[in-house]
């Protein structure tokens, strides 16, 4: 609703897309109540239209300048949920 209400604010796109990814991840990260870190979580579990719309959202982001917190974040998690990560 909020990147609805302020379409032309690069840090609401941004906190959108950095909530799609992250909760695109939701099914994996925890393994009853253990948290599974990143690089051991069940790749099949995660919802990869969630993926693509927060990296559209990122893009929307970035296209209109934002390099604020959450459009970076955003941008880290999106890498992060490549199918291969270069953690350097």
């Amino acid at each position: 609703m909020l990147a609805g209400l302020l379409r032309d604010e690069a840090e609401a796109h941004g906190l959108l897309a950095l909530m799609l990814i992250h909760h695109a991840r939701r099914w994996a990260r925890f393994r009853g109540d253990d948290l599974v870190l990143l690089e051991d979580q069940d790749r099949s579990l995660w919802d990869l239209d969630h993926i693509a719309q927060g990296r559209a959202v990122l893009d929307q982001a970035i296209a209109l300048g934002g390099r604020g917190t959450y459009v970076v974040q955003a941008a880290i998690a999106s890498l992060q949920a490549r199918e291969r990560i270069d953690w350097p």
